[in-house]
């Protein structure tokens, strides 16, 4: 099967010509890398690798990168329940009454992910005022970035990355969108449908927020950025309804850590109860009517993340740039961007009943109106 022959040919009527373009290239590049610029990812470690440290750090995504080797395109996360019985006191004997260790599991996918770009020949970069290599190598990596990112929070809506839940061309998985199991909502909401136009994001949601976070054992986020803290993270139009709350203010205002400590030059919109606020135009809105209701678009889905929310795998050495091979005698020139990863919210199955559990993330659903709009 013949390569595809589409290339962009920087001509003279070429927008790359100096005569169009000003000498300084700027990338528009919204939200590049999010978790990893607000301290929101790192490497996944168990906890017995830490016993004694004073750096255990738990983020809210757990970026793993370890497989030493191993082949395979599945990655069997495990985690052991706690035992629950009561014991036996005195003399009571307890042989025979032992109890069973009860073992969950979930399991994370990995797939290639690949993009390129090309140009034709000598003249276009004699033509072009840019260095087209290295121009296409940034904007390569500036495209995975985003997907990348993308990938995050559709993992956290979905259970999967888009190209795991979707038809995609050559994807070879087709795998089912798990809705997330904890859901919450503003106000006296009691479902997605309520949520009207009093429900908003305020401190007395993320009061509701910490009160249901501490009864359901939601693991704290440990991270150099931080103290242990839930992260909550909030659409701007969430945030706008956030910093028209006195209560907001005034916490922030008068009782935030003074200097660089401070959240919000760490990225933060603010802090409120042991929950530090980030804000990201990612955070979505419900899918259709019949989920959100008539106006679904004037509600936002905020993420209250724990840590291990999200686990992401990377096959060692499998990101990574690479030019074009077939190049007709150097007139066909390009690059290709890939990686080998998956991502999967940490819904854990147990072994061997099924039954789901999350306990590290929710979804909060606010109304949350654009302000620009009359």
């Amino acid at each position: 099967m013949a390569l595809r022959e589409e290339f962009t040919r920087t001509s003279d009527r070429s927008t790359l010509t100096t005569k169009l373009w000003a000498p300084d290239l700027h990338f528009r590049v919204q939200d590049k890398t999010y978790f990893k610029r607000h301290g929101l990812i790192g490497k996944d470690k168990a906890e017995s690798e830490f016993a004694g440290e004073e750096d255990f750090q738990n983020y809210p995504v757990a970026l793993r990168d370890d497989f030493k080797g191993k082949s395979g395109d599945e990655v069997k996360l495990g985690m052991f329940f706690p035992l629950t019985g009561d014991g036996k006191y005195g003399s009571a004997t307890l042989v025979d009454s032992e109890q069973n260790m009860t073992f969950y599991n979930t399991i994370l996918y990995l797939n290639l992910l690949r993009n390129g770009v090309g140009w034709l020949g000598e003249m276009s970069e004699q033509r072009s005022q840019y260095s087209l290599p290295e121009l296409s190598r940034m904007a390569l990596m500036n495209w995975l970035a985003q997907k990348l990112d993308d990938s995050l929070f559709s993992t956290i809506y979905n259970a999967y990355p888009p190209s795991q839940t979707e038809t995609t061309s050559g994807a070879g998985l087709s795998l089912t969108a798990v809705e997330h199991p904890n859901k919450l909502f503003g106000g006296d909401a009691a479902n997605e449908l309520e949520v009207g136009a009093g429900d908003v994001l305020n401190t007395d949601v993320l009061e509701r927020l910490r009160t249901w976070a501490e009864n359901n054992n939601l693991p704290k986020v440990i991270t150099k950025e931080h103290d242990p803290c839930w992260i909550f993270l909030a659409h701007p139009f969430q945030g706008n309804t956030l910093r028209a709350d006195t209560k907001w203010r005034e916490d922030n205002r008068g009782a935030g850590l003074r200097g660089l400590a401070n959240p919000i030059f760490k990225s933060a919109l603010g802090e409120s109860c042991g929950i530090v606020v980030h804000e990201s135009n990612k955070v979505a809105s419900p899918g259709s009517s019949t989920t959100g209701g008539q106006d679904y678009a004037q509600k936002k889905r905020g993420i209250l993340l724990g840590a291990n929310s999200v686990v992401r795998a990377i096959a060692k050495n499998s990101m990574k740039i690479i030019p074009r091979n077939e190049n007709d005698y150097g007139n066909k020139n390009g690059f290709a961007i890939r990686v080998i990863y998956g991502d999967r919210r940490t819904d854990y199955d147990s072994d061997p009943t099924g039954t789901l559990i999350n306990q590290s993330s929710a979804l909060v659903t606010t109304w949350a109106p654009n302000p620009n709009t009359v």
